[in-house]
């Protein structure tokens, strides 16, 4: 693996809650256990407190039960030579199983540390006369809504005390730019990593510190489970089909009519609520018995043309993505009304997943929305594009590749994801790398079923980006999962039937 450093301005100076969250999970891909981030987030506190204040005797540290409360149960533990209280504001029954329970654990085997379980207002009230240092490690990242109104008092009372105030990486009640209701008012946050959206214009988070806790690049620039739960929507159980995402998808010739269906089959196995795909008319019996499972419709004619295109701009008002290009066939009628399908769908403001053949056509196309369209080629397709011939893949190369996808993606203003064994995904001024362990997937069709995946993606609410970037990874790890399965005796339907296996981790369940 190259050294990423050259593409660090490829991140997010700040990130948000679910930024985070996902950095989280891609660096425990990386082997970075939530244990040690855990360890040395609290360290990192210890440490800030140990410099800023030498003189304090006694310290107030108010947990609460999630993953917050362990950075505190840490930094307590790290500072137990000095005169430490914790509050913890709930029984220790309810702490949150993994690193938060087992740091309170080892915690609570310290003598010297007084530990109240299910602490009250008038225990920290009392705690809060004697210290001089109190530390809120009550709601972190993950918080939402507003502060229950008994936990409120407690942390009122603490920000309005004469002690200097601490708030590990966020205060509590923080949730970013929209952050509603009262929270905890800081001297100094401790944030970690980097900033929290919005966190260093929150006048109540005072004098925001930036601690590095061994996280490392990659686990930004390198896709992952991470891109997974930040494309993977919330879902009412109420919501049906079609609240589901419905997706168009347009394809086919004489000889490729297998990958439009395929792509389609994908979208409907990645969570898609509709999968509704137009193949040349000739063809579409053969679709169908192909799939019972996508809608299946006909073109007017023999291959895809303008006279196909107002009952398509008509479906498109409708749907929630399109995707097209997937055994498309390079009849200069289909590539001309490609490239009006291309624009009409940016204009109204639809993703747009454009694959294979239907790569060539974005060069006619004057989007309106060009950061709408995500563009999915290989080598050859890239030079179709762009007229850039690539350097062939290799140990050494990676780079070079990289900075094509980004200036390409910079001029077009478009998504592009370059396909090869590490796949490129460049697009608004961000990138990832998604980085293959074997060569399982060098075979035909599995292209089409990433942009089924891709699409689906941005059908369910996934912004282009972030859905291509998925995409990617889930593809990538279904191929991996199959490789250890089948070796190299592959094929594309099988990745099909790997995607719930990986997917269904990231199911959400939304609130009434």
């Amino acid at each position: 693996m190259q050294n990423l450093k050259g593409f660090v301005s490829y991140t997010s100076r700040e990130i948000s809650p679910d930024e985070s969250h996902a950095i989280d999970l891609n660096a425990s891909a990386l082997g970075i256990s939530d244990t040690q981030l855990m360890e040395s987030a609290g360290m990192a506190v210890a440490s800030f407190i140990r410099s800023k204040f030498p003189d304090a005797k006694k310290l107030l540290f108010i947990c609460g039960s999630g993953n917050n409360g362990g950075d505190g149960f840490v930094a307590a533990r790290h500072l137990s030579g000095l005169d430490i209280s914790v509050a913890l504001l709930s029984k220790k029954e309810h702490i949150k199983q993994g690193p938060a329970a087992s740091n309170f654990s080892a915690l609570s085997r310290i003598g010297s540390v007084k530990i109240e379980e299910d602490a009250d207002y008038d225990f920290v009230a009392s705690e809060l006369k004697k210290c001089d240092v109190v530390v809120d490690a009550v709601f972190g990242t993950g918080f939402s809504g507003v502060i229950p109104k008994d936990i409120m008092r407690i942390l009122e009372i603490a920000s309005s005390s004469k002690a200097k105030r601490i708030a590990i990486d966020v205060p509590s009640g923080f949730s970013g730019e929209a952050t509603q209701g009262k929270t905890f008012t800081a001297d100094y946050t401790i944030t970690f990593h980097k900033p929290k959206a919005g966190l260093i214009r929150f006048k109540a988070a005072g004098e925001v510190v930036v601690a590095e806790i061994g996280i490392p690049l990659e686990a930004e620039l390198l896709t992952g489970p991470g891109d997974l739960f930040l494309a993977s929507p919330k879902r009412s159980r109420f919501a049906d089909k079609n609240a589901n995402g419905r997706l168009i998808l347009i394809g086919g010739s004489d000889i490729y009519i297998g990958a439009v269906v395929a792509a389609a089959i994908a979208a409907l196995r990645t969570g898609a609520g509709y999968a509704i795909t137009y193949v040349p008319r000739h063809q579409a019996e053969a679709a169908r018995r192909l799939s019972t499972n996508a809608v299946i419709k006909p073109m007017k004619g023999m291959h895809l043309s303008d006279g196909d295109l107002p009952v398509l701009e008509s479906e498109f008002q409708k749907a929630d993505a399109i995707a097209i290009g997937m055994g498309l066939g390079t009849e200069s009628e289909s590539l001309d009304a490609a490239a009006k399908i291309i624009e009409y769908a940016s204009s109204i403001g639809k993703p747009v997943v454009v694959d294979a053949d239907a790569i060539a056509a974005i060069r006619h196309a004057k989007l309106k929305n060009p950061n709408l369209v995500i563009a999915t080629p290989h080598d050859r397709e890239f030079f179709k594009l762009t007229g850039i011939q690539l350097p062939k893949e290799s140990s050494t190369n990676l780079d070079k590749r990289i900075e094509a996808a980004i200036s390409e993606s910079k001029r077009t203003r478009i998504n592009i994801l370059l396909k090869g064994h590490n796949t490129v995904i460049a697009g608004g001024g961000r990138l990832k790398i998604n980085i293959a362990s074997s060569s399982v997937l060098g075979k035909m069709g599995t292209g089409d079923v990433l942009s089924g995946i891709i699409g689906a993606y941005a059908a369910m609410g996934a912004e282009p980006f972030r859905a291509a970037a998925a995409g990617a990874y889930l593809h990538m790890r279904a191929g991996e999962l199959l490789a250890m399965e089948k070796g190299y005796h592959i094929l594309a339907s099988d990745i099909i039937e790997q995607i719930p296996r990986i997917a269904k981790e990231f199911d959400r369940t939304a609130g009434d």
